[in-house]
């Protein structure tokens, strides 16, 4: 007699798995599966928000500088300086989430 390698119990003649132990262990294969490949597709998209949100950021900076050389002196580096950290606060989550995926 035959040990079932799932639940190890008698498995009949020539054989090393009851049929419903088999079906079992696919359909929690597939289920493993099916969660990983979401789990990986959310990260995905949380990485790829992340680019865009820190793409945003380099674009938007180079922009304030452009427009900060008209108004010349200390309007200057304050409006340069506010407008540095207002879009870093709104992106602060993003741009962290996006920089610890890269150290990984």
């Amino acid at each position: 007699m035959g040990i079932c390698r799932y639940c190890q119990t008698n498995a009949g003649w020539f054989s090393d798995a009851h049929d419903y132990c088999v079906q079992k262990a696919n359909a929690e294969r597939e289920k493993a599966n099916a969660e990983s490949y979401a789990r990986l597709q959310k990260a995905n998209a949380e990485r790829e928000l992340a680019k865009k949100a820190l793409d945003s950021f380099r674009t938007a900076r180079p922009r304030t500088n452009v427009r900060a050389l008209t108004f010349g002196g200390d309007v200057c580096q304050k409006l340069t300086k506010e407008l540095d950290a207002a879009l870093l606060a709104k992106h602060r989550g993003l741009i962290d989430k996006f920089l610890e995926n890269r150290r990984a």
